[in-house]
């Protein structure tokens, strides 16, 4: 390392993905019931398979997961700090996927749960020399937005495959990205989330998985419309198909068939 010279470090860490096996004293932090059963490192993706306290005892691993995770990213950013690269460095954390740890009856993730504990994620960014007190910037954000993110702050060129939206404007202002929705996706599943809804539905043939949730009344996504009020939300079940049809063909000519096997 040379502090003339430019550089990029990707770090990657499998924590906090199964299993779940973090040291005793960060499963402790979180386990405050008397558990004197197995460690559940692997858990059922079936809650109901699971009594309280044992769901308490997988979700204590799970969160102690985290917390040691975190604190190994701590150590790591006390050395850059020693180092002296605070002062001009981007530094950008963030997580593949959240996990289920109850919701929904459910465990662990899989391609139909499109929903806030599995895509929601953080995403942190430090901008060296600039003291913007930890601020919140709220909106719809993607993986996609931290490539042109990055080189836009570098003040380098954007490639036009690059599907994503630089935030360097909302990072410094604080003002919401200017997106209206959001689609992600897991193998045949896709999910359109805006602020008032999230859909989940398929973007590859298959038998019929809908859901539709109302995100004001129902910010922790537990009731599916389409079980209680299928008539009324029809229409909007339409425009969300549409809307989906339409991004996997318009991303044809990127994604060469990886969101859709339509034309495989």
């Amino acid at each position: 390392y040379q502090d003339t010279q430019p550089f990029y470090l990707h770090l990657e860490s499998y924590s906090p993905h199964e299993f779940w096996d973090p040291p005793e004293d960060y499963y402790r932090l979180y386990m405050k019931s008397n558990y004197s059963g197995p460690r559940l490192i692997q858990a059922p993706g079936d809650a109901s398979l699971l009594t309280p306290v044992e769901l308490e005892h997988v979700n204590s691993l799970y969160a102690g997961m985290v917390t040691f995770a975190d604190a190994c990213i701590a150590r790591f950013l006390e050395k850059v700090e020693q180092l002296g690269l605070l002062s001009n460095t981007v530094i950008v954390f963030t997580a593949d996927h959240g996990t289920q740890t109850g919701e929904h009856g459910e465990i662990h993730k899989h391609e139909g749960a499109l929903r806030a504990p599995v895509t929601n994620v953080p995403l942190l960014v430090c901008l060296p020399g600039e003291n913007l007190g930890g601020r919140p910037v709220r909106g719809l954000v993607s993986h996609t937005d931290i490539v042109p993110t990055i080189l836009d702050l570098l003040g380098r060129p954007i490639p036009g495959r690059v599907t994503g939206k630089s935030l360097k404007d909302s990072l410094r202002s604080g003002q919401a990205p200017p997106r209206d929705f959001l689609i992600t996706g897991w193998a045949d599943h896709g999910s359109i989330r805006s602020l008032e809804y999230n859909y989940v539905g398929r973007w590859n043939p298959g038998d019929a998985y809908e859901q539709l949730y109302d995100l004001r009344k129902d910010p922790q996504e537990l009731d599916n419309l389409l079980e209680s009020n299928t008539a009324a939300v029809m229409p909007l079940i339409e425009d969300y198909r549409k809307l989906l049809r339409t991004y996997v063909e318009d991303s044809w000519e990127i994604t060469r068939g990886s969101l859709s096997q339509k034309r495989g």
